[in-house]
């Protein structure tokens, strides 16, 4: 049996208590969001719980702190990463899924977690985004409302950003491809065909698949 010296027993006793505090904050959190009653009332969760990481890790785009205080901060600063980093794409991925299925009909503050988390920094942007957050994305567009052109602009985002189609992206644009070229072909009817023919938005989002 291999034993730990003081060293190493150190250093796993550290990273258990961070897991388990990662845990419990990602367990407070999404329980927060998942008690919301109305798309404001989580948008407001968003803001206070999600949308405020960025600050908290010291990674929004704002003024720098003076370089003595960083300095003292470092060792805090490690830790609350540790433990906060990887939530944030989490926390992200769980309100796109409930602002599209926990309430009556999908919400519009769907489209408006990209655009805050852009507004937030670069930093904000590399560390919350992820392939299934623009996966689900785009077959939002899709499946709820039937917008092509969108659904393809998030896929190339998605690859402009330099991530990886995943099985789900790669579904998805297999459905829009055997969709468009069935418009195309009369598989919706000799006027749904003929709009495809003479209309250059159908031969455009053609030539994008």
């Amino acid at each position: 049996m291999i034993e730990l010296d003081g060293a190493d027993e150190a250093t796993w006793a550290e990273r258990t208590e961070r897991e388990l505090a990662r845990s419990q904050e990602c367990e407070r959190v999404e329980s927060l969001m998942k008690q919301c009653k109305t798309d404001a009332e989580l948008w407001s969760v968003m803001e206070k719980e999600v949308f405020s990481l960025p600050e908290k890790l010291h990674i929004a785009q704002t003024k720098r702190a003076a370089k003595g205080k960083k300095k003292a901060r470092q060792s805090n600063e490690e830790r609350v990463m540790d433990i906060h980093g990887p939530l944030y794409s989490r926390f992200l991925s769980t309100a796109l899924d409930l602002f599209n299925s926990a309430f009556a009909r999908p919400s519009p503050y769907i489209f408006q977690i990209l655009p805050r988390i852009k507004e937030l920094g670069l930093p904000s942007f590399v560390l919350g985004v992820s392939t299934p957050f623009y996966s689900k994305l785009a077959e939002i567009h899709w499946q709820r409302f039937g917008d092509a052109n969108s659904a393809l602009d998030m896929l190339e985002e998605m690859n402009s950003a330099g991530l990886f189609a995943n099985k789900e992206a790669n579904g998805l644009l297999s459905q829009l491809r055997n969709h468009l070229h069935a418009c195309t072909w009369g598989g919706q009817g000799p006027f749904v065909m003929a709009m495809m023919e003479s209309s250059e938005f159908g031969n455009a989002l053609i030539q994008r698949i």
